[in-house]
């Protein structure tokens, strides 16, 4: 969206839109508990061996 807003629609300048994105930032690392894999290596094993996408393997590894 802020891309979008900048590139696209030229509603933003390039300094609003960096702005932005780094809010959106601190409120997603603020408000979110974001749980990151033990071992991003076996995410990307993972990944390959049963063709699933990253984000998908590294939810099934930090789940079990």
């Amino acid at each position: 969206m802020i891309w979008k807003e900048t590139v696209l629609l030229r509603y933003l300048t390039e300094n609003e839109a960096s702005t932005m994105y780094e809010d959106v930032l601190w409120t997603i690392n603020n408000y979110m508990n974001i749980i990151k894999p033990r071992s991003p290596e076996m995410v990307l094993k993972l990944a390959m061996k049963i063709r699933l996408a990253y984000y998908d393997a590294a939810y099934v590894t930090t789940a079990s």
